[in-house]
């Protein structure tokens, strides 16, 4: 018996279709436009951060340069020490610290025991009642001003810490996203711990906002930002230099310094922004779960 060899065929291989070559090139292209709109949303952002850095160590006349110099020479480090002394700035930082550290703790409070109430404590018209809260979103901040400063000047709180943090001690928003929050949270956690005769606030305590946790700490971060940065309000109620904030203090700096040392009020912002900028990046994880969890949630 004879046995015959046969010569192994070579593989072939097929070569990549035109399709698939023009696939390819419209991906890359598809991700080179991707990152090229990313880059100018960043230069976007970033741009006038590194103006405003950059500004606040520049003198005078570099700062109304054309084309603008991005990089200053040599450092006008003086100017962060006029910022400081032109003003009483440290009055103004302590008055900001206090309104923000009271005035979130005031809202974080009512958003918590507001959406607790609206989500485990059956009343008369609950959802009316939620319906008329999530109504007030839609009125513009302005419109509560006249009323707000009629209640202020009668209860003779002009001028003083309750004047600039009760009438902004309640957040819709955060009442809201909590309620949603809340309402994913397992009912049987809730019926255990009532079948062990817990009450609500031992609940709310102990159950409900650690779950919440995540959104809290969002809430809390978005509100006091917003509290150090409020502008008008503090204008509105108070006349007195010690019970001015810091972006009054900004207006009074450049009142003090004109508009030919641009270099101290850029100072001024900068020390101005920097301290939330900083609660921001150590909030920012947070933030991101807490939004998350609440857009991907369902109703109980």
């Amino acid at each position: 018996m004879t046995l015959t060899k046969t010569a192994p065929q070579p593989l072939s291989v097929k070569a990549p279709s035109r399709s698939a070559d023009t696939g390819i090139k419209h991906n890359r292209a598809s991700k080179i436009l991707l990152y090229l709109a990313l880059a100018v949303i960043i230069l976007a952002y970033i741009g006038p951060a590194f103006w405003l850095i950059t500004s606040s160590l520049k003198p005078s006349e570099d700062v109304y340069r054309f084309p603008p110099k991005w990089i200053p020479t040599h450092p006008e480090w003086a100017n962060y020490k006029q910022a400081v002394t032109a003003v009483p700035f440290a009055r103004f930082v302590l008055n900001s610290v206090i309104v923000t550290i009271v005035g979130t703790a005031l809202v974080l409070l009512n958003a918590c025991l507001s959406s607790y109430a609206v989500t485990f404590i059956k009343f008369k018209f609950r959802e009316v009642f939620f319906v008329f809260m999530l109504g007030a979103l839609l009125l513009p901040g302005d419109l509560h001003l006249i009323p707000n400063y009629i209640t202020t000047a009668d209860l003779h709180w002009l001028n003083s810490y309750p004047g600039l943090i009760i009438p902004t001690s309640a957040s819709v928003l955060g009442t809201f996203l909590l309620r949603q929050q809340m309402r994913t949270i397992p009912r049987e956690l809730i019926d255990a711990a009532r079948i062990d005769q817990a009450g609500h606030w031992t609940m709310m305590t102990k159950i409900v906002l650690p779950l919440c946790r995540p959104l809290i700490v969002t809430i809390v971060v978005i509100t006091a930002i917003a509290e150090w940065n409020r502008f008008i309000w503090p204008l509105i109620v108070t006349s007195d230099n010690t019970m001015r904030v810091m972006p009054i203090g900004l207006l009074f700096l450049q009142s003090e310094e004109g508009t030919q040392n641009w270099g101290a009020i850029m100072a001024g912002t900068l020390l101005t922004a920097l301290p939330m900028v900083i609660v921001f990046i150590f909030g920012q994880r947070q933030i991101v779960e807490g939004l998350t969890k609440t857009t991907t949630m369902g109703g109980r």
